[in-house]
């Protein structure tokens, strides 16, 4: 029965995870216990739902990540620009992006335990808003449905990288300043550390000072530094990492995204550039159940590599 120690995180109705939920909780229903992805939404969008267990389980206080959460939608509700910060942030993002020519966006964290944070917004960005395809909002049976428009090809969105100070000070932030001008960079300012170390026996301008100050004064450097050269830059400011900030700021960056989608007109919940991939290997795989359009479309449509292109 070792199915009942597993919980399975997968799609509600299809995929092979689901065929084996079902066959499992058909003989135990206990076994194999299932949370789903929302339906229609990619999993990206999930931190605060099904990622809700992940966090419980390492002792995360989920109910504060909620209430963090739940005080930036009521925020983001605002119709009014200027209350509403993400809806702010998507504008000045999209303004930069069509008007300005400013197709990268760099997410650098101030703090180490906010890397992984940076890593998922480049998932975020880049799975929402890298279409072919700009949207098509259809009506059928009373509901609204949303396809892609195969007659407007758009190839938008903009390429998200993560970086982090300031280990990364002395590599990017010299493109960022003196490279091509088309990035837009984003900082997470934490003000309070839970745990500070203080320099000592050094003897000079470090000796005292706290890591978290030195953390501040390179972030407002690093501002200072782009300002100095036009390039445009916002930052985020945590009060502390705590589950009630983090999760204000996981809702803050998909209300952002939601936004910035509406405002360049795309389907920012479906993903179908990864399908392609994935269907290849599946295919070369031998697995069953492949479409018989999938698997002609790639036996039609063979890998070529031209050989005068090859170094051997």
């Amino acid at each position: 029965r070792y199915g009942r120690q597993i919980i399975a995180i997968t799609d509600p109705s299809s995929g092979t995870l689901r065929k084996r939920v079902d066959m499992e909780q058909a003989k135990d229903p206990k076994s194999f216990r299932s949370l789903t992805v929302m339906k229609g939404v990619g999993g990206r969008f999930s931190e605060l739902n099904i990622g809700l267990l992940h966090l419980a389980i390492v002792g995360v206080d989920i109910r504060e990540v909620l209430d963090g959460a739940k005080a930036m939608a009521k925020q983001c509700s605002s119709p009014r620009v200027k209350n509403n910060p993400a809806y702010m942030y998507a504008a000045l993002q999209t303004i930069m992006y069509r008007k300005k020519g400013k197709p990268i966006a760099i997410v650098m964290p101030f703090s180490e335990r906010l890397k992984s944070t940076a890593d998922w917004y480049v998932q975020l960005l880049a799975e929402s808003l890298g279409k072919k395809y700009a949207r098509k909002i259809v009506r059928r049976g009373g509901k609204e449905i949303w396809e892609n428009d195969k007659s407007r090809i758009v190839n938008a969105g903009r390429t998200p990288i993560p970086a982090r100070g300031t280990n990364d000070l002395h590599s990017i932030q010299q493109n960022n300043i003196e490279g091509e001008f088309d990035k837009t960079v984003t900082f997470i300012k934490v003000e309070r550390f839970s745990d500070d170390i203080k320099v000592t026996g050094t003897g000079d301008v470090l000796e005292g000072k706290g890591y978290s100050r030195l953390l501040s004064i390179a972030e407002e450097a690093t501002e200072w530094a782009l300002v100095r050269e036009g390039r445009p830059s916002c930052t985020i400011v945590l009060p502390e990492i705590s589950p009630y900030y983090w999760g204000a700021l996981l809702f803050f960056f998909e209300m952002a995204t939601a936004f910035e989608g509406e405002l360049a007109g795309l389907n920012t919940y479906d993903q179908p550039g990864v399908e392609g991939y994935k269907n290849y290997m599946y295919y070369k795989l031998g697995k069953p159940g492949i479409s018989q359009a999938v698997s002609e479309e790639i036996r039609r449509n063979p890998l070529k590599k031209a050989a005068r292109y090859i170094i051997k």
